[in-house]
């Protein structure tokens, strides 16, 4: 169960009342989970090697060691949980397996997301005394993550706000279709009839990111959930999420997460 104040916080960061003359955050690195859910449009957020324009509905989850910034303005609902709370609860692989950000496109999501993370922060500030605070804050909670789960396993992913050409589109689409085959540069170009170079470029300028590091991130992303999961064996999950060995998914999944495979599963398997 999720003590208040102790485990679990949440509220409202606006940058034009909190940072008025400020126009960028600095440099952080993260302690805790965080998730976010933007209210409006406007500013940019940084996360290790990714950047985002934001929009009203984006998603966000940042885990312990990432480092984040933020080009003003931002305004957005937050929720953080403390690690030792995650471990203990029983949270990590969850947490740890949500993608660092994800566009609600779907408008009523959005705002029923919105409204979860709003209902969790009046609860968490009520005054009322009722025993019975703390298991309702946490059963919001596990609503919220639930949702946010179910949300990001239809693959929405980041778009730019400004307007882009079809054949990008359509390379992300591929991408999304088939990373977990073999998707080469040379093999998406050819799709969307591009250059390799002019794809390469064009597609890290619209979405902050080459198709390779957007290929290998969606692979990581769904090895995680797999070996959340504890339902396969780490070769089979490699061959599942488009790596050609189980040692080169090893060591791109190190370089990603700070752990093998195996760790990860392990310091899952450890909260229990």
């Amino acid at each position: 169960m999720l003590t208040p104040e102790k485990d679990i916080s949440c509220g409202v960061f606006d940058s034009s009342l909190l940072r008025k003359k400020q126009t960028k955050s600095n440099p952080r690195t993260v302690i805790s989970y965080e998730l976010e859910i933007f209210l409006e449009d406007g500013g940019v957020s940084y996360m290790n090697d990714e950047q985002r324009e934001v929009r009203r509905g984006m998603l966000l989850c940042a885990k312990p060691g990432a480092v984040r910034r933020s080009d003003f303005p931002v305004k957005c609902g937050y929720i953080r949980i403390t690690n030792e709370c995650a471990r203990r609860e029983g949270l990590e692989g969850l947490l740890s397996s949500l993608p660092s950000y994800t566009y609600i496109e779907d408008r009523a999501e959005a705002d029923e997301v919105i409204a979860l993370f709003s209902k969790l922060e009046r609860r968490l500030f009520s005054k009322s005394e009722d025993s019975l605070t703390a298991l309702r804050a946490s059963a919001l909670f596990l609503d919220i993550l639930y949702r946010l789960h179910k949300i990001c396993d239809k693959e929405y992913d980041s778009k730019n706000s400004e307007p882009i050409g079809d054949p990008l589109h359509a390379a992300r689409e591929f991408i999304l279709e088939h990373f977990s085959e073999s998707c080469s540069l040379d093999r998406i170009a050819h799709e969307v009839n591009l250059s390799p170079n002019y794809l390469h470029t064009a597609f890290k300028e619209a979405f902050g990111e080459t198709p390779y590091a957007y290929v290998t991130r969606k692979r990581i992303e769904k090895a995680k959930r797999l070996i959340a999961a504890g339902r396969e064996s780490m070769l089979t999950i490699a061959l599942e999420t488009g790596f050609c060995s189980q040692s080169h998914f090893n060591k791109v999944f190190k370089a990603h997460t700070g752990m093998t495979p195996k760790e990860y599963r392990n310091s899952i398997v450890d909260i229990y």
